[in-house]
């Protein structure tokens, strides 16, 4: 059945309208989300794009200055997906290359106009800039990103479809394959338009979705003093390993206490004790490898996973961090301040993954070097016999 292209231009546009107040109150909802204002003038832009087109008296190449406006408009719209990319990706937008990209495509025409150029040129080159514009939405997505979302891959699906929408018939006019009276009978290249751009524009919301669940999660699993890991992070990273455990693959975990911390806290004030905190997050940082994790395990306890580490290696560790701490001061107001550690080390028993008799272990040989005079490193041993890997330097 064929339809008039004025009319498939005009559903395009009232299913845009439609769409936008959805996209609205995603935009409200989510005011810091920058890229979102983007995308929803974006999505305003096509929809004026598919009303003007709708009042064109001929397919596909409207009249002037009807052609110079639905062109302006669509690249328009591009050019505010691929800018609303880069904000989604904090990535800086300057104000002059959106408007080369947005006007680029308006100039040619006007240029082709000018020159009085066959329908099949003028076609192939609007077919040749917006198939660019796609690919460079495309190049955004793909660059690596700082954390993977997976609806922006079906968004990156989506501009690779509009591309071969693009460039196929770009191919099929200048090879001669397609003819301007086939382009002129075509509804397949409209009703693609009209699909893929509420495809992209859903992705879009489900981007911004997903990397607020994201986030939300993240803050959930921190902790918000020290920027660490919390215990909730801990039992995310448990379930995990859990998941992912080898026979014969061993775990060790270093549970260790600030010395004293009750003391710092109550002569010098609830500020320093925070700042404490915050200096010996930083030594758990700089010391653990990118396959650990450090958790602040509540107060003044703190906790290291060791992936794939025998006890005599995280022994070492654990001896590497006692030492680190207590040579360096740490500096609060008026003067500088010497704090010392203890660490309670354990290893998961042979061949299982019972990640809760190792938590017991390490606090059990934890309370073993504060028994034995603080500042030291203990092992748990399997024999139930605690043994001191380092005393008080």
């Amino acid at each position: 059945m064929f339809i008039h292209p004025e009319i498939l231009y005009l559903i395009g546009g009232t299913s845009r309208c439609t769409f936008m107040v959805v996209f609205l109150t995603t935009v409200i909802c989510q005011p810091e989300e920058r890229c979102l204002r983007h995308w929803l003038t974006s999505l305003m832009a096509s929809a004026a794009g598919c009303f003007c087109m709708s009042q064109s008296p001929s397919y596909p190449v409207a009249p002037f200055p009807l052609s110079l406006i639905a062109t302006t408009l669509f690249s328009l719209s591009l050019g505010l997906a691929w800018s609303g990319l880069r904000r989604f990706y904090h990535r800086s937008v300057h104000l002059p290359t959106l408007m080369v990209i947005t006007l680029t495509p308006g100039m040619l025409h006007l240029l082709l106009l000018w020159l009085e150029t066959s329908q099949i040129l003028h076609m192939s080159t609007t077919f040749l800039v917006t198939a660019i514009m796609a690919v460079l939405a495309m190049v955004e997505i793909l660059r690596p990103p700082r954390r993977r979302i997976l609806s922006q891959y079906v968004v990156a699906m989506a501009f690779f479809i509009y591309f071969l929408a693009l460039f196929i018939p770009l191919a099929m006019l200048v090879t001669g394959v397609m003819t301007m009276e086939m382009m002129v009978s075509g509804q397949a290249a409209i009703l693609a338009d009209q699909i893929l751009c509420i495809l992209i524009h859903s992705g879009f919301i489900a981007m911004t979705s997903e990397r607020s669940g994201m986030t939300l999660k993240h803050l959930s699993e921190t902790d918000q003093l020290t920027g660490l890991s919390n215990r909730r992070g801990l039992q995310s990273a448990l379930k995990r390993q859990k998941a992912l455990y080898r026979p014969g693959q061993v775990l060790s975990m270093i549970i260790i206490d600030l010395d004293h911390f009750k003391a710092i806290n109550d002569r010098l004030g609830h500020d320093a004790g925070d700042a404490v905190l915050r200096q010996f997050s930083q030594h758990l940082i700089a010391i653990t490898r990118c396959q650990d994790m450090a958790v602040r395990w509540g107060g003044e306890e703190f906790l290291i996973l060791l992936p794939d580490t025998p006890v005599e290696k995280a022994a070492l560790l654990a001896e590497r961090l006692r030492a680190r701490v207590e040579g360096t001061p740490f500096a609060l107001e008026p003067k500088a301040l010497n704090i010392t550690i203890s660490l309670g080390v354990a290893v998961t028993p042979a061949n299982t993954c019972d990640f809760d008799s190792v938590l017991q272990n390490a606090d059990e040989a934890l309370y073993k070097a504060k028994r034995e005079g603080r500042n030291r490193v203990c092992c748990h041993d399997p024999s139930s016999l605690s043994r001191p890997l380092a005393v008080q330097a």
